[in-house]
């Protein structure tokens, strides 16, 4: 693959974003946005949680915890807690991007853009990838995915007087659900399907029993799924 070839792999991811799982996207962060403007939050910091969290549990968290009035000091550690669910994800997907060709520094600026929509779409096509273009490719997609979400969050929060609260809700759904879908079209190993049936077993369990660390402990619990 040469250098002139090289844009065509960010292009192709960001063509690969524009599909069903955008509009999953646009419909959610149209919630957020909504919900976001319900609850105080000025529009450029719904759009500015979107670039610097990027992660709608967390940004949940946000401004749910602004509304209450919390502290920023009792705030930040929560909006991180959320997103130790990355931690794995990076963790199996990282090293299938790595190549000589890259700079060290450009795989934190890549993780930063990770999502659960990007790993489950962009893992299961490495293997058909040039190696040395996974990178880009992943970028192209996740970066696709960032803008349209950050537009969506400003359109949701200019729409929010039309939204009922309880659609925002279930627009912020969306994505977590299509994700789940997504896993579960696309689990073939037993380990993988043990995995999504313990989590969806041991989740409400554990939420029931300890609300704030539920999602932490259900990850750690459940069989990690390996990537191929």
């Amino acid at each position: 693959m040469t250098a002139s070839e090289r844009p065509g792999w960010y292009a192709r991811g960001v063509r690969a974003a524009l599909g069903v799982q955008i509009a999953v996207m646009i419909a959610s962060h149209i919630g957020f946005g909504a919900f976001a403007q319900a609850n105080g939050i000025s529009a450029w910091a719904a759009v500015f949680s979107t670039i610097a969290i990027w992660a709608l549990p967390g940004q949940l968290v946000l401004v749910e915890s602004w509304a209450l009035g919390a502290s920023f000091l009792a705030t930040i550690p929560a909006v991180m807690l959320t997103a130790t669910r990355f931690l794995p994800m990076t963790v199996s997907l990282m090293p299938m991007l790595r190549h000589p060709r890259h700079r060290e520094g450009s795989y934190y600026a890549a993780a930063h853009l990770l999502s659960m929509m990007s790993w489950a779409q962009v893992t299961p096509r490495c293997p058909q990838i040039p190696h040395a273009e996974r990178l880009a490719y992943f970028v192209g997609f996740a970066t696709g995915c960032w803008t349209v979400s950050m537009a969506s969050v400003a359109l949701g929060f200019y729409l929010a007087g039309a939204i009922p609260r309880e659609v925002q809700f279930a627009l912020v759904m969306l994505t977590p659900i299509t994700f789940l879908l997504m896993l579960t079209g696309d689990t073939r190993q037993r380990a993988g399907r043990i995995a999504l049936a313990l989590g969806a077993v041991a989740g409400p369990l554990l939420h029931k029993l300890t609300p704030q660390w539920d999602l932490l402990a259900t990850g750690l619990g459940a069989p990690a799924r390996r990537s191929s």
